[in-house]
């Protein structure tokens, strides 16, 4: 029961940071809201905010044993985030390109919001993972 109490307080003082967290990212856009490349650069932080939550996440499933199996080092999770950053960058400079063919600032304003975007995707798969492997601990 104490262990159930404990994960339940976890879980919301974590919630209660995402939220505050959300909170300061919503008032940087609304502080910005005349300048594209302002925006774009609370867009850089949010995105980096998730990425650290993305490389903390990974850090984790390697410290696993279980994933000793997978990996024939650390090393090959920190080139598997290299690779899909490399690939994340490329697609979302491509995408913010799209915006205004490179003209104007809108496109590095697309480009950030993307790098959000996907960061956000990679994350809940990287959850999805951890996720899979509690399910089916024995």
């Amino acid at each position: 029961m104490r262990q159930k109490i404990g994960y339940l307080a976890a879980a919301l003082i974590t919630a209660t940071a995402i939220n505050a967290h959300a909170s300061l990212y919503e008032e940087c856009l609304d502080k910005n809201y005349m300048s594209d490349r302002a925006m774009a650069k609370c867009n850089e932080d949010e995105a980096n905010t998730i990425m650290a939550q993305i490389r903390k996440r990974m850090n984790s499933i390697a410290a696993t044993n279980y994933f000793n199996n997978w990996a024939s080092s650390k090393d090959d999770y920190q080139k598997l985030l290299s690779d899909w950053e490399r690939f994340r960058n490329n697609y979302c400079s491509l995408n913010g390109y799209a915006y205004s063919q490179g003209q104007g600032t809108i496109s590095i304003y697309q480009s950030t919001k993307c790098l959000i975007d996907m960061n956000k995707r990679f994350l809940d798969d990287v959850e999805a993972i951890v996720n899979i492997y509690k399910e089916n601990r024995t």
